[in-house]
């Protein structure tokens, strides 16, 4: 999987859940929201970053 589909995918997911709080929770899990989208934040960035250090050691 390409890194900007990844990425894609991530704010899609991220959008997703903030919908499905606003729609079907009416806004009551605002702190679990927070949660998963920080974890799925934190998990992007520990994935993307890695590639990223790797192509800077062959140099």
């Amino acid at each position: 999987m390409k890194l900007t589909h990844f990425l894609l995918l991530t704010i899609f997911i991220m959008q997703g859940i903030s919908l499905v709080n606003v729609t079907l929770m009416d806004n009551d899990w605002n702190g679990l929201m927070l949660w998963v989208n920080t974890s799925v934040l934190i998990a992007a960035t520990a994935l993307t970053v890695k590639p990223v250090d790797s192509i800077h050691e062959d140099h």
